[in-house]
């Protein structure tokens, strides 16, 4: 029964120390954030090629009017 209860202590024990020393740094929490940063400023591109809106479509023809401005 004690050796049992060692265990499960050892195990607690060995399992803090690992949350512990793995734990959020505030150099991990700034290398997080500024990923996450990151990928909401891509993701309206990324859903715009999600969609294939990030080319024209191939219905589209310059010859009809509106026609375009070319500088």
């Amino acid at each position: 029964m004690r050796k049992r209860w060692l265990a499960v202590v050892m195990c607690l024990v060995i399992g803090a120390t690992f949350a512990v020393s793995l734990g959020c740094t505030a150099e991990r929490s700034a290398t997080a954030v500024a990923s996450i940063r990151s990928d909401l400023n891509r993701l309206p591109d990324d859903v715009q090629w999600v969609l294939g809106l990030d080319e024209p479509s191939i219905l589209y023809e310059d010859t009809f009017p509106p026609y375009p401005t070319h500088p």
